[in-house]
């Protein structure tokens, strides 16, 4: 059996709250918060969505390193860099963690194929620019929504390479607030507008867990919040879209 880990801090920035703890107390009293967006769907009515009000969204910090990345990308980030913050804060300044992020495809971002590598680390180091933090290696998971568990799988993996301090992030960020998606969604019959349909409202969030070792809890004398004791062998294969559910089984 591999060794537990440790979730010592939480960082999270979604429609019903801007940090953790207001997330939490919202989803307990059941608030959803899905709101018409300024976005049409077909018929020309406006498209309810979970999602964050742009007065709530943090402007750019350095625009700079957006410059190459599309509008949902900037969005990501901005959604992205405050619980990335929030998630960091209980580390000390030396810790330079990894940070496993999963998130949506490159093709609906708006990358091509060729340009995703490039275009993968332009969105990390956006994002850690937009919260301002220090990180160690960084990788994204572009595989949508079931890639978290990928990147749980190597943010364990990086928590005991010899070179490291026992400390990863691993992260979770997507956003169906674009025109582009939300088309798709509706031309699937997936995205749910007028009349009776079997589809669902799309939305958008951000979080970070930060994980350790049990050694590296006393060295940075950090509390867990709670122990992940093991990985189900089926979160390794997020190709398989069966995965999630006989993981959950």
């Amino acid at each position: 059996m591999s060794e537990a880990m440790a979730i010592v801090s939480v960082g999270v920035c979604s429609p019903v709250g801007l940090d953790a703890a207001q997330t939490e107390v919202a989803l307990r009293a059941g608030i959803a918060r899905k709101l018409e967006s300024s976005i049409l769907d077909a018929r020309g009515e406006p498209i309810r969505v979970g999602h964050l009000r742009e007065r709530h969204l943090p402007a750019l910090r350095e625009p700079a390193w957006t410059r190459s990345l599309s509008a949902l990308e900037q969005r990501l980030v901005r959604l992205g860099g405050r619980a990335l913050a929030e998630a960091l804060a209980p580390l000390p300044p030396q810790a330079l963690p990894p940070l496993t992020l999963a998130g949506p495809p490159a093709a609906e971002r708006g990358v091509p194929v060729s340009g995703a590598d490039d275009r993968d680390g332009a969105l990390l180091a956006a994002l850690a620019a937009q919260a301002g933090v220090s990180l160690g290696a960084r990788e994204l998971c572009p595989g949508g929504g079931a890639s978290w568990f990928a990147a749980l799988e190597r943010a364990r993996a990086s928590l005991h390479d010899p070179r490291g301090d026992g400390l990863a992030v691993a992260g979770g960020l997507d956003s169906f607030v674009d025109p582009a998606r939300l088309a798709a969604l509706e031309a699937a019959e997936r995205l749910l507008t007028t009349g009776p349909q079997d589809a669902h409202t799309p939305g958008e969030a951000a979080a970070f867990l930060v994980l350790a070792t049990a050694p590296a809890c006393r060295r940075f004398q950090l509390t867990p919040l709670a122990w992940i004791a093991a990985l189900r062998q089926e979160l390794r294969a997020p190709g398989d879209r069966g995965a999630l559910a006989r993981a959950c089984a």
